[in-house]
C-alpha cells in the first residue's frame, strides 16, 4: 500500500486526509474514478467540507514526440474516517485491508502526539518537577499515593511513561478511626487500636508537649491512611477500601 497521508484542512479543522484518486487506484476500481466517487458521496451521504474537498491539480505528461505537456485534473481529499468508509463498502478483502491499514496509521499518529511535545523543553520539566518536589518538602504530611498521582499526572502531562507508577486506588475516601472501629463492628477503642498500630510501626505519637500529642502515620502505614492537616493539627485518617485489610493484619500481632 502506497498512500501520502497529508494535513489539509478540511472544514474548521486540520486532519489527516489522502487523495481520493489514489484510493480508487489502490482499491483497484473498474469505474471511472468520477463516476465512482460521486456515487458513493450520494449514497453515503458524504459532506463537502466536512468529510472532504475538491481540488485541481496541474499535472505534466510527456508525449511520446518528447515534449511535455501541461493539464489539469479534478481529485478529491477525504478524511481518514472517510477513507476508511470507502474502503470497508466495497466489501472485499482489498477494501478491508486497506481499512486495517488506515486503522493502524491513526494508532500510529495518536501515539506521535502523546509523546514529549516541544513546548516541554527539558528546562520547563525541571522546573516543574521542582515545583513539585517544593510541595512535597513544605507538606511533609502529604500521603505517599497522594504524591505518586501528583506526578503521575505531570508524567501524562508531558507524554512520558507511567507504567511504572503504582496501580491506582480510591482514596479519597478517608475515615476517622472511630468511624471506621465502629462501622466495622469492631469491639476494641481507638487508642487500643492505636497502640497495635504503633506497635506495628504503622504510626508514631508526636508530642505537641508534655502533656499533649498526635498520632502521625509513618511511610510503612501511607498504604492504609494519610495525615490530614486542619489548622495546627494532624489527624490520621483511614481508607475505607483498605480498612479490612489492616483489620487482618492487626489481628494477626
Amino acid at each position: 500500500m502506497n498512500f501520502d497521508i497529508i494535513k489539509h484542512q478540511i472544514g474548521n479543522s486540520e486532519v489527516n486526509s489522502i487523495y481520493a484518486r489514489n484510493l480508487h487506484k489502490q482499491l483497484k476500481i473498474k469505474s471511472r474514478f468520477n463516476d465512482w466517487i460521486n456515487n458513493r458521496i450520494r449514497k453515503y451521504s458524504f459532506l463537502e467540507n466536512e468529510d472532504f474537498i475538491w481540488v485541481t491539480k496541474s499535472l505534466v505528461t510527456q508525449r511520446e514526440s518528447g515534449q511535455s505537456g501541461a493539464y489539469t485534473e479534478k481529485d478529491c481529499i477525504v478524511t481518514l474516517d472517510m477513507a476508511k468508509e470507502l474502503a470497508m463498502v466495497e466489501n472485499n478483502e482489498i477494501g478491508r485491508n486497506i481499512r486495517r491499514y488506515f486503522i493502524q496509521i491513526e494508532k500510529q499518529f495518536k501515539a506521535t502526539s502523546q509523546q514529549v511535545q516541544p513546548e516541554h523543553s527539558i528546562q520547563k520539566i525541571e522546573n516543574e518537577l521542582l515545583a513539585i518536589q517544593k510541595y512535597f518538602d513544605n507538606h511533609q504530611n502529604l500521603n505517599q499515593f497522594r504524591k505518586d498521582e501528583m506526578l503521575k499526572s505531570l508524567y501524562e502531562k508531558i507524554g512520558l511513561e507511567t507504567c511504572y507508577f503504582p496501580k491506582p486506588i480510591y482514596i479519597s475516601s478517608s475515615f476517622s478511626l472511630t468511624y471506621l472501629l465502629e462501622k466495622f463492628g469492631i469491639s476494641i477503642t481507638p487508642y487500643e487500636f492505636n497502640l497495635k498500630l504503633e506497635n506495628l510501626g504503622l504510626i508514631e505519637k508526636r508530642f505537641l508537649d508534655t502533656n499533649q500529642y498526635l498520632w502521625f502515620i509513618l511511610e510503612k502505614g501511607n498504604k492504609f491512611g494519610e495525615n490530614q492537616e486542619f489548622k495546627d493539627r494532624t489527624t490520621p485518617k483511614y481508607f475505607e477500601v483498605r480498612f479490612q485489610e489492616l483489620l487482618e493484619l492487626v489481628s494477626k500481632y
